[in-house]
């Protein structure tokens, strides 16, 4: 049965829930984790192919001509675009899982922790070490180093797609020397060139996209202090204020 703690005979206490919303958490955070992991993994593998193909061209240039060389850096060039698309949905589940985080985390602050620090409740499962405040926990510090250490965290995701853009930038470069060396003609190096530009935009703004989904600063931060301020107005609505 679950233990009940009264709090002013109109609001309780459940340590079941509590436990409940705590283990949520955990895998929660768990599954960020192990996004990030498997985000890295997709991500090195597909750069091993890229750079693979660029080895084989390197290796058998004398045999290549420009059609050859054309083929090759769009393969590779597609390789590590493809790196980018595929961390668009990673990062989707990422900045979710971050906003629920952000949900439960400040249930838990307001109608667990304040009640029991300001009333001096016992509990025998919530300590005082887990009381979230600005002490505590970063992300309700407002004081400037703070923040740019919470702008890394989860930053896994922005840093893949911009090496990936650095390594479409130096193939393409050199995939443009192979091909136009000795071939000439200003209307397909152009198109080419264009070709080039517009993947580099894109990605660009995959990765910027990739940086706003994911960054904690701007995923959770926003949903703490509004969920904060929904939950006080629950509270005094419900006469527990």
């Amino acid at each position: 049965m679950s233990n009940v703690i009264n709090y002013s005979h109109k609001f309780s206490i459940s340590d079941s829930e509590y436990v409940s919303l705590r283990n949520e958490l955990i895998q929660r955070i768990l599954l960020i984790n192990s996004q990030a992991t498997n985000a890295i993994t997709i991500v090195l593998t597909m750069w091993a192919a890229g750079l693979g193909l660029f080895g084989i061209q390197v290796a058998n240039l004398d045999n290549l001509n420009a059609m050859h060389n054309l083929i090759m850096c769009f393969g590779e060039v597609g390789v590590f675009f493809c790196a980018l698309l595929i961390l668009i949905p990673l990062a989707l589940k990422s900045g979710e899982n971050l906003k629920q985080q952000a949900a439960i985390s400040a249930y838990i602050s307001y109608f667990y922790y304040e009640l029991i620090k300001e009333n001096k409740i016992k509990s025998s499962i919530i300590y005082p070490w887990e009381y979230v405040s600005e002490l505590t926990n970063e992300i309700y510090n407002n004081k400037k180093k703070y923040k740019s250490v919470l702008t890394m965290i989860n930053s896994e995701y922005p840093i893949l797609g911009l090496v990936s853009l650095i390594f479409t930038l130096v193939l393409t470069f050199a995939n443009y020397c192979f091909i136009f060396e000795s071939h000439k003609d200003v209307g397909i190096t152009t198109l080419f060139i264009l070709l080039m530009i517009l993947i580099g935009i894109i990605e660009i703004l995959i990765i910027i996209f990739l940086y706003k989904k994911t960054n904690i600063l701007m995923n959770m931060t926003p949903i703490l202090a509004a969920k904060s301020k929904s939950y006080v107005k629950i509270a005094k609505d419900m006469g527990w204020l």
